[in-house]
């Protein structure tokens, strides 16, 4: 079994084996997806797309995987992920749970499908972790990976993915809570943990990779390929090229602050015993990005550092996945985990 990491405009496969207690990467491959393939996490074109995921698992290094079973994710901007608080003595059930669902979400229930887990229990209360996806996207993305010949055998929020590839498999500190940044090509989602449980998820494409690609074609007059290069070596940072890539990105920097101001803000007032957001962890292409660090340590005054996709793998193979490429790989890990975890059969 093995992690495949759908995106609009990449795809990634990561397998995972494991060998008394010892976790190292089986596989590993990435192929480009052409623009209008996959829209806004919706599939437009699955024939297209089916033909790119065969090509993927061929490409595979140094061996394909074994296995036809596939842990895969859904779509972040289609998904809908809530903590309810529910009485301790109100018995969670189905009808329980989408009723209350029916108060947070204004699409018709009866087109998603749902599942849930009660992930604390309170002496008065119970919380009680609810993610909800359109039935359409899901089919589409059962339908496109069985038509390449692999098994969808697990389907799951992108969210969760990435932070079982980031944060520690032991409980974090019960009174703090992490803000998750994962700025992608297309778009930038963020994800806060608390009580060892994901609380909140939003995403935006205002601030993404691409975005960020373009602004600097657009100012210095660049190629896309002269344009990457240009953000990969300026960054932000004021030394390099008379801080000309800095300048161009200083807006989408401003923005990315901002948003986590008001998302720190508004998970404070509207979450129930909440801990404060302590810390952040960037993941991503857009995490490498040459002295974001310094500049978000400079305006939120947190702990910030980059995620270690390969924390909870035992052998690092660096020639597979490396230092620099694991940020990028955050999503297609946390699923081979979970892969793992089903047993690599």
């Amino acid at each position: 079994m093995f992690g495949l990491d759908i995106s609009d405009r990449m795809l990634r496969l990561v397998s995972l084996e494991k060998k008394r207690k010892s976790v190292s990467i089986e596989s590993v491959s990435e192929v480009p997806v052409p623009p209008g393939i996959i829209n806004e996490g919706e599939i437009v074109k699955p024939d297209s797309l089916q033909s790119i995921i065969s090509n993927l698992v061929q490409a595979a290094k140094p061996r394909r995987p074994h296995s036809k079973k596939v842990v895969s994710c859904l779509p972040e901007r289609k998904s809908f992920i809530k903590v309810l608080h529910m009485k301790e003595n109100s018995e969670p059930s189905d009808e329980i749970i989408k009723s209350e669902l029916a108060n947070h979400i204004p699409d018709d229930l009866s087109k998603m499908y749902i599942d849930w887990q009660i992930v604390n229990k309170g002496t008065e209360s119970e919380s009680i972790l609810v993610g909800a996806v359109p039935k359409s996207i899901v089919e589409s993305y059962q339908d496109v990976i069985g038509k390449a010949k692999l098994v969808p055998y697990v389907l799951e929020i992108e969210s969760a993915a990435i932070v079982r590839a980031i944060m520690p498999e032991e409980p974090l500190n019960s009174k703090e809570s992490v803000l998750v940044i994962d700025i992608g090509l297309d778009r930038t989602s963020f994800v806060i943990v608390d009580h060892s449980t994901i609380q909140f998820t939003s995403a935006l494409t205002e601030i993404s990779g691409n975005l960020m690609t373009s602004l600097i074609m657009k100012n210095l007059s660049l190629s896309y390929e002269e344009a990457e290069k240009a953000k990969r070596i300026g960054g932000l940072s004021k030394n390099v090229g008379k801080g000309a890539v800095a300048s161009i990105l200083s807006n989408q920097l401003e923005s990315l602050v901002e948003k986590v101001k008001q998302i720190i803000e508004f998970y404070q007032a509207h979450h129930t015993g909440q801990n404060p957001v302590s810390s952040i962890l960037l993941t991503g292409g857009g995490a490498n990005l040459l002295e974001l660090q310094n500049e978000l340590v400079l305006r939120l005054g947190l702990k910030i550092q980059k995620g270690d996709s390969l924390l909870n793998i035992s052998n690092k193979d660096t020639n597979l996945i490396t230092v620099e490429t694991q940020s990028s790989y955050a999503t297609a890990i946390g699923l081979a985990l979970r892969a793992l975890n089903h047993g690599n059969t």
